[in-house]
């Protein structure tokens, strides 16, 4: 796979150079509302370069207690599938607190159906139905984000 291709209404929320603990080489993030997505070029002498794609659906991040399992310390955020860990190394702790504030608005309705659930209420739609309002929560829950102190 050479590429990532959006679906149907799916939408790019940022796009980051991140590093890979553990891989060497820098890579290209981007978290869509759907996915993130994890870009590889390896440039080789007089071939074509070689990339690959890494595809991690949102929807597979654990929920512990309402709580999803992503932890932020400064520049790296550690994100907990079901089946795999995913640690990033972003470049400030600014993007990284954005890419982590961004994913966690991006599970609220999935955690608020597991509230309802859990308290006997039927849901009241697919917690990942694409709504273009859903759509606006999600980045006006983003710009909610205090800016991060001038540097003096």
């Amino acid at each position: 796979m050479d590429t990532y291709e959006l679906q149907l209404g799916e939408v790019v929320l940022i796009q980051d150079r991140v590093t890979v603990r553990d891989e060497k080489g820098v890579r290209d993030l981007m978290l869509t509302d759907m996915n993130i997505v994890i870009t590889t070029t390896v440039s080789k002498m007089f071939k074509r370069d070689d990339v690959s794609v890494n595809v991690y659906p949102v929807q597979d991040i654990k929920i512990d207690e309402y709580l999803p399992q992503i932890a932020q310390r400064d520049e790296e955020v550690v994100v907990a599938f079901d089946s795999s860990e995913l640690d990033l190394i972003f470049s400030d702790a600014a993007a990284a607190r954005k890419f982590t504030v961004k994913t966690i608005a991006l599970l609220k309705p999935r955690i608020n159906a597991l509230k309802a659930e859990a308290a006997g209420e039927a849901p009241a739609e697919d917690p990942f139905a694409y709504t273009p309002a859903a759509s606006q929560e999600v980045y006006h829950a983003a710009e909610a984000v205090p800016a991060a102190p001038a540097a003096k």
